[in-house]
């Protein structure tokens, strides 16, 4: 095995020999590290990386962070102005409105569609056994 092979199987694998796969290509990568000092020294090398990545990521939580934290959401008081208008204006104002676009739009008709309308309405009542003559036909 090559040592460009060996850093891709590291960099696939890791640096822990006890998480790497059971496989023939372990069984060469094991070859070469009883053979290769090089090898030997990049395994060391990135094995050190690790190690230092996960200490570095770690970050410990700031002292009193939790009850710093309640505290503040417990004591968050709502001004009363904001109450009033969320309560006592918004809500009834959003059940009225349909109501009122409904009113809008019945003032908003013209006579003219007053006349279609009605046009319409008794179209449906007038007397049309001529048609159905015509059809028997």
């Amino acid at each position: 095995m090559e040592i460009e092979a060996f850093e891709s199987y590291l960099d696939r694998h890791g640096s822990d020999p006890d998480r790497w796969p059971a496989n023939d290509e372990k069984k060469h990568v094991i070859q070469l590290l009883n053979g290769s000092e090089r090898a030997r020294h990049i395994l060391q090398e990135t094995q050190d990386l690790h190690s230092m990545l996960e200490t570095a990521l770690h970050v410990r939580d700031p002292i009193g962070l939790e009850t710093r934290i309640l505290a503040a959401v417990r004591s968050s008081k709502e001004n009363w102005w904001t109450s009033t208008i969320a309560q006592w204006i918004l809500k009834p104002a959003f059940v009225a409105l349909p109501l009122l676009v409904g009113f809008v739009i019945g003032l908003a008709a013209t006579d003219s569609s007053l006349v279609v309308e009605h046009e319409l309405a008794t179209a449906q009542f007038d007397d049309h056994s001529d048609l159905l003559a015509i059809s028997n036909e």
